[in-house]
């Protein structure tokens, strides 16, 4: 049984630190150096002072400036408990979507209640167990997604989204975010009754999901301890967008494009694709798309000097020995079937890092996966068609785990629009 509740968030006040587009960031986990300096930039509130901050200390720092943001008034409680809704609006190739969730407290002590669907690493969950035994803070969500199929938190949503938002910003890469309390004792009820008898399924955020667990049997006598926030997405939502994640190869020992393409034929129907530069991507990814709808597991294959190749699973050599919903998936087959199989990239050397490049498009066309092979920055490169939210479902419900960057659900869910006090909250 799912426990879902209000809770009494900690906001930003931005009469005094300005817009909430100029301190929110994505998760930690897309924060590279870079984009840090970029959003420390925006404002000196930013909540990647905090999420980033200097491990060298144990992060006792982002502890003390957590704290002293408190006492200044840059952070708030709020008065009275709530579900936040949080809506972001964005556009992608051409079209806007809005995407809204309901951040709250989930239970942590459910048994097979939230469901993962991609394996955590050692190091990032060592990382986030650290930022939370010195701060105490929740300070991202865990992203998952239920079933509603009627859309009945979608109509409860829109009841709250006609009133005036909490906050509202749009950041400077165009990303809009409103957030709105709900505190209606009966539309809070709905919801609980709603989310009781379902399983949640971990869209993004597997590491802190782990870390929270973790951190509760450590703190057995916190109350706030046995509660995480997480931002609940409906799967039937429209604004609900999944990107494929594309796979560029590289350092691979005796590499040659001709023995490959040859070895590939034995377990894929393997065509080439005419067209070149952009309207041969076009074609290749209409293709792909149309093998997919079709039943079949296809992939996109980029060659250097700019070839491309329409591979298509042969009927019949699916990877053995696998639970169904897990076999089926593309992501499975190119890892096992192609990296593994044919290019000796396995779970080992894909965890040591070095042999692949994770590119995500947001354009459309996939011109920076095929330039990094043109450009010898990789040796051969593979694109995907998205997974899709039921996949991910049916691979966590079946108990199994997706390689590592099976799914990209855009836009990420971002830290610091609700924070969540883990010691004043019980």
């Amino acid at each position: 049984m799912i426990r879902f509740r209000p809770f009494r968030g900690v906001r930003y006040d931005t009469a005094k630190t300005g817009g909430l587009a100029q301190v929110v960031s994505p998760p930690y986990d897309v924060i590279h150096p870079a984009l840090r300096e970029k959003l420390l930039g925006r404002s000196p509130w930013n909540v990647a002072r905090v999420i980033k901050a200097d491990p060298a200390d144990n992060y006792a720092g982002a502890a003390r400036l957590t704290r002293q943001w408190l006492r200044e008034g840059a952070l708030r409680r709020d008065d009275k408990p709530a579900v936040y809704v949080y809506e972001q609006q964005f556009s992608l190739a051409g079209k806007t979507y809005r995407r809204t969730g309901l951040i709250g407290l989930v239970g942590l002590d459910e048994e097979g209640g939230v469901l993962p669907h991609e394996r955590t690493l050692s190091g990032p969950k060592a990382d986030r167990l650290l930022l939370l035994r010195a701060t105490r803070f929740g300070f991202g969500q865990i992203f998952v997604l239920f079933n509603d199929p009627a859309r009945v938190s979608d109509g409860l949503c829109d009841e709250v989204k006609a009133q005036k938002p909490l906050d509202e910003g749009v950041d400077a890469d165009g990303l809009g975010h409103r957030v709105w309390a709900m505190s209606d004792p009966g539309a809070i009820a709905k919801l609980q009754a709603l989310l009781a008898d379902q399983r949640l399924f971990i869209a993004d955020g597997h590491h802190r999901w782990e870390t929270a667990r973790n951190y509760m049997r450590e703190q057995p006598a916190m109350a706030g301890a046995r509660w995480a926030m997480m931002t609940l997405v409906n799967m039937s939502n429209p604004g609900l967008v999944i990107l494929p994640t594309h796979r560029v190869m590289k350092n691979l020992s005796g590499f040659d494009a001709a023995g490959f393409e040859a070895k590939l034929a034995g377990d894929f129907e393997v065509s080439p694709v005419a067209a070149p530069g952009a309207a041969g991507r076009k074609e290749l990814l209409e293709k792909m798309a149309r093998e997919r709808a079709a039943g079949r597991n296809a992939f996109g294959v980029c060659l250097p000097g700019g070839a491309l190749r329409l591979a298509v699973l042969r009927p019949g050599r699916a990877p053995k020995g696998l639970a169904p919903a897990l076999a089926r998936l593309d992501v499975t087959v190119l890892h096992r079937l192609i990296l593994e199989k044919l290019l000796g990239v396995g779970p080992a050397q894909l965890e040591a890092g070095g042999f692949v490049d994770y590119v995500t498009v947001h354009s459309g066309d996939p011109e920076e996966v095929a330039g990094r092979v043109d450009r010898g920055e990789g040796q051969v490169a593979f694109l995907l068609n998205a997974t899709s939210a039921r996949e991910v479902a049916a691979v966590a419900s079946a108990g199994e785990r997706m390689p590592q960057k099976a799914t990209y659900f855009y836009p990420k869910v971002y830290t610091g629009v609700v924070m969540y006090d883990l010691e004043a909250e019980g």
